[in-house]
């Protein structure tokens, strides 16, 4: 399917400067539903930044990325000492030093 269109939340922040308190809470809103949908089909989304999150129109955020989310059991080998998977600067240090991982 067509990626959503719209610029990142990094770009908006960059172009627009720090964000309205009004679009914090629809950002957290909005996002925390998208990861709620994805926790209530038993997925994760491994990778969540300013860089997946696109303002369709103001006040409208999405996540994309989906293509990130993986089942739980797929994720299982984390903390069984197996390859780590992730991306650099967002994953948990303890996960590439050890394989486990904390909440």
């Amino acid at each position: 399917f067509d990626l959503p269109a719209g610029p990142t939340l990094s770009e908006v922040i960059d172009r627009e400067g720090p964000l309205s308190e009004v679009d914090v809470m629809a950002v957290v809103e909005q996002v925390g539903k998208a990861l709620g949908a994805l926790h209530a089909r038993e997925m994760f989304h491994q990778h969540l930044s300013t860089d997946v999150i696109r303002r369709l129109r103001p006040g409208t955020y999405v996540v994309e990325a989906a293509g990130l989310a993986r089942p739980k059991p797929a994720l299982s080998f984390l903390a069984a000492g197996g390859d780590v998977v992730g991306t650099p600067g967002f994953i948990a240090p303890e996960t590439v030093d050890s394989g486990e991982h904390s909440k």
